[in-house]
């Protein structure tokens, strides 16, 4: 079972199905499947070995990761489609938020997430949507209106999620060459081909939800 629910895990979407996923996981390996302690392994003595260059590498990448998303907060506010009025950001240790002041609200409502890996050189690019309750009847509204505009089929590498729970609408996964040095570019390319593709429909979403809720 726990190869399968490994699984399960890594391509879980849902944040809190993957807590819960992984808490069993941990649970079944801890109780269940535990090992008598019969000497460090070989990783466990590299760890110590090497403890120092490991540190020096994770703050690296934190500080490669800070000056990337610095980069790319600076480019997003310099494209045509940004406007102090119309537009907000917040930029956190490993993520980027974007969200419109007018009918979003400050991480309650839809907003644009990118969000640094910390497993692979990726970057992960989503319309989200805070909170569940909110997030549960903008998504179906969501789903009918980029239904309606691609039929059915997006394209450009986004997909979509719609289930029941899910709050990660729409998804594209942007991998990043270590070897370049235009990876704020490449973020933006992505950033604005999902405002271009998805922001008509999630305004029109939000205006129809709010005629629902009155």
């Amino acid at each position: 079972m726990l190869p399968l629910l490994k699984q399960i895990t890594d391509y879980s979407s849902n944040a809190d199905t993957k807590f819960l996923l992984k808490n069993y996981v941990n649970t079944l390996e801890r109780l269940i499947l535990s090992e008598n302690f019969e000497g460090f392994s070989e990783r466990t003595k590299l760890f110590y070995k090497y403890q120092k260059q490991i540190d020096d590498v994770r703050k690296a990448f934190d500080h490669d990761r800070q000056l990337l998303l610095r980069s790319l907060e600076a480019e997003i506010k310099r494209q045509s489609w940004w406007k102090d009025n119309v537009w907000d950001l917040e930029r956190t240790g490993g993520s980027v938020s974007i969200w419109k002041n007018s009918g979003y609200n400050d991480k309650d409502g839809i907003y644009i997430l990118i969000e640094a890996s910390t497993e692979e050189p990726m970057y992960s690019m989503f319309i989200f949507g805070e909170p569940a309750q909110f997030s549960m009847k903008v998504g179906q509204i969501l789903e009918k209106n980029i239904d309606k505009k691609f039929s059915g089929k997006i394209s450009n590498g986004f997909s979509k999620s719609f289930a029941t729970g899910v709050s990660r609408f729409i998804k594209k996964e942007v991998h990043l060459s270590l070897a370049e040095k235009n990876q704020p570019q490449e973020l933006i390319k992505n950033c604005n081909e999902l405002i271009s593709a998805f922001e008509k429909s999630i305004d029109s979403s939000i205006a129809e939800l709010g005629k629902n809720d009155h």
